[in-house]
C-alpha cells in the first residue's frame, strides 16, 4: 500500500509540476520565435527556466503543505465540474 500511495503522489506531484512549465515552454518558444538570434535564444531559455522553477516551488510547496493527492482530490471532486445529469426523455 505504501508503495502505491508514494507513485500516486508522485503523479500528482507531476501533474503540479508539469502546468507551469508548460506554460514557460510556450513563452519561451514563443520568444524565440519573435526575437530570434542569440538574444531570443537567452530570453527563451529563461523563461523556460522560471517554468520549471514555479514548476518545482509550487510542487513542493503544496507537497509540503496540504499534500498533492489531497490537492487533487479535491480539483476531482469539485461539484462545479460536474455535469448534471438530464433526465432520459421516455419514448
Amino acid at each position: 500500500m505504501n508503495l502505491i500511495h508514494r507513485f500516486l503522489s508522485w503523479l500528482a506531484w507531476l501533474q503540479i509540476f508539469i502546468s507551469p512549465t508548460l506554460l514557460g515552454l510556450g513563452i519561451g518558444v514563443c520568444l524565440w520565435l519573435k526575437v530570434g538570434g542569440l538574444t531570443g535564444v537567452a530570453s527563451g531559455l529563461l523563461s523556460i527556466l522560471v517554468g520549471v522553477g514555479s514548476g518545482i516551488w509550487l510542487a513542493e510547496k503544496t507537497r509540503r503543505g496540504a499534500g498533492t493527492i489531497e490537492l487533487m482530490a479535491r480539483n476531482i471532486g469539485n461539484p462545479e465540474l460536474h455535469k448534471p445529469e438530464l433526465p432520459k426523455e421516455e419514448i
